[in-house]
């Protein structure tokens, strides 16, 4: 039996190398990796949020400064190479404001540079250099004045510059070009300056590439984020995961009453899935979301749930609701990643972007929320004519993606969403309360942007039906399940032996009379049972329940219902209901 107080404490929220080894906290040791990383002179290096990037730098950062004194039970402890110390200037442009201020022109970055000239000064001193003469010169600066300066003495030796999540201040504003365009003369101005540094070193970490900046200009700076040789620089193995939490696999499992190797096949379905390489050849975990899983076993003595921790981290549902409305995706965007129809060449995701051209899936690729799948059967030698389907990596990111797709899609701006709208859905299914179903299903209609359907056709009804389904716990939810017959729109799998197969009608426009709602409930019931929708799930035990739902284009809400309750053969029972479209005069409250 595993003793919990025989576990060391994960470093979650601590990305201080040496507060991590004084601490006694877990880490996995990657410093092997780190010794290639460091014989390049200047990288860079693209990872999504809450990867180990800052730890990364502070690693770096300790070695060149202290060699590898604070190295102790790692594998660079008697490989590093380095005799000489050196200043190690590290910098993260997430201490630099760069939200805009009220009153503030929107192409006024002057708080801007006084807080890179603030974070900059404060980098220097930590650097070993004399705090009264960085405050001399940052006196009555400009940017450009108070760099000149700091090229006095920086040339005077050998510097390595670190600088952690350098497109932070660009991607905040993908909504505004002229924001963007001020923000990035700045940063022009500054790396214009770096590059004319004596350095030992230089690793630059982010995300984005943005073409309007001139980090990326010239061939000095190598990217090594798609390299295979440091694909696994940041995240974890499947070996390592298996290696080095080992005791906490063991503990984890023995609370959940499962075998190791269910809970790893829980974990990978869950956490698994991220792909960094061109050759495709690592997938890995990602860190927080390891290690929040594992430090739940401190927590308390119960089973540790399953959560989706990576994309509940601060900040990532805001970012990605920001590239949405940056990029505006309908719902066919949805159904390309789920159908594995997401294909990316390599320039897509190692060249650098401009504003104007910035790209939905490229963008979530880079940002994680999408990852590399497989590689395509090359058709030549270059490297740049490699193709990538790209698509969720693992439930994690999907489900906590989709709902906040949904949120974007109905304008759910709440801190919860959509999900007691969705709780309630999933309870009038349970209740085989079809009415009430149909009428939440309006609300959210009812909520649904204009311009996100095509055309507004049968199949984004389906689509955004799947979709709502599909974020209810504990439902199995498949969309156009076929037989030797035809296909079903969509079927509902519930926690207990019951299945509800859905086949949906739409009105034409101008038509929503009575009768030809009724129509289309008698076109859609002959159709599910001529076609034999759902028969797969009763040879298996399961009680099939139908249900049909016309859906008036005039209204762009569901207007009419049937269940169908197929006992036996030859015995079908039905129900029909109508549905008055709902607006913000006659909505309707539900309690369940």
């Amino acid at each position: 039996m595993i003793d919990i107080r025989a576990l060391k404490t994960m470093p979650l929220g601590q990305s201080e190398w040496s507060s991590i080894q004084a601490d006694g906290l877990f880490f996995v040791d990657k410093t092997p990796l780190i010794l290639d990383l460091v014989k390049k002179p200047k990288v860079f290096l693209s990872r999504p949020r809450r990867y180990g990037k800052t730890l990364l730098l502070s690693m770096i950062e300790d070695l060149f400064k202290n060699g590898t004194q604070n190295f102790q039970n790692t594998a660079i402890r008697d490989q590093w190479p380095e005799r000489e110390r050196y200043p190690v200037v590290r910098l993260s442009f997430i201490n630099v404001p760069y939200a805009q201020e009220a009153g503030q022109a929107v192409d006024d970055v002057a708080s801007f540079e006084a807080g890179l000239i603030e974070e900059l000064s404060r980098a220097y001193q930590r650097a070993g250099f004399a705090p009264e003469e960085i405050d001399a010169y940052k006196k009555d600066a400009t940017l450009h004045g108070f760099l000149s300066k700091l090229s006095n003495f920086s040339n005077q030796q050998r510097l390595v510059f670190l600088i952690d999540e350098w497109d932070v201040p660009l991607s905040a504003h993908l909504d505004n070009e002229v924001r963007f365009d001020a923000l990035r003369r700045s940063l022009n101005v500054f790396y214009n300056w770096l590059r004319t540094l004596n350095l030992r070193f230089l690793l630059v970490t982010g995300i984005m590439r943005y073409k309007e900046t001139n980090l990326f200009t010239g061939r000095d700076i190598v990217d090594l984020s798609m390299h295979p040789k440091f694909s696994a620089l940041l995240g974890y193995t499947q070996q390592e995961l298996e290696h080095d939490f080992v005791d906490y696999l063991e503990l984890a499992a023995q609370r959940h009453h499962m075998s190791k190797a269910e809970l790893l096949q829980q974990l990978k379905f869950y956490y698994n899935g991220f792909c960094f390489d061109e050759d495709v050849s690592v997938k890995l975990y990602c860190p927080w979301a390891i290690n929040s899983f594992f430090e739940q076993l401190h927590d308390s003595d119960k089973a540790p749930p399953f959560r989706c921790f990576w994309m509940n981290a601060v900040g990532e549902p805001k970012s990605l609701r920001t590239f949405m409305e940056r990029v505006q995706p309908n719902l066919a965007v949805l159904d390309e990643i789920k159908n594995k129809q997401v294909m990316l060449g390599r320039p897509d995701l190692i060249n650098p972007t401009l504003f104007s051209k910035v790209e939905f899936f490229p963008l979530l690729t880079l940002n994680g929320y999408l990852t590399i799948q497989e590689a395509v059967e090359p058709v030549s030698d270059n490297p740049d004519d490699r193709l990538f389907v790209c698509g969720f990596p693992n439930y994690e990111v999907k489900v906590e993606f989709e709902r906040e797709f949904l949120n974007y899609l109905t304008k759910s701006n709440s801190a919860t969403g959509n999900k007691p709208l969705l709780t309630r859905i999933a309870q009038s299914l349970l209740n085989q309360d079809i009415s009430t179903f149909c009428n939440l299903l309006n609300e959210l209609f009812r909520s649904w942007r204009y311009d996100s359907s095509q055309n507004n056709i049968e199949v984004d009804y389906r689509s955004f039906i799947t979709l709502c389904l599909a974020l209810c716990d504990k439902f199995m939810v498949r969309e156009e399940t076929g037989n030797n017959k035809g296909r079903s729109d969509i079927e509902v799998e519930l926690p207990n032996t019951n299945v509800y197969v859905f086949e949906l009608k739409r009105l034409a426009e101008g038509k929503n009379a009575p009768e030809e709602q009724q129509e289309m409930l008698d076109a859609g019931q002959k159709q599910m049972l001529s076609q034999g929708y759902g028969v797969n799930h009763a040879t298996h035990g399961k009680h099939v329940t139908g249900v049909v739902i016309v859906i008036s284009t005039d209204e762009r809400q569901i207007v009419a219902w049937r269940l169908i309750d197929k006992h036996i053969e030859n015995d079908t029972h039905s129900i029909d209901g109508t549905i008055q479209p709902t607006n913000l005069l006659n909505k309707v409250e539900f309690t369940l």
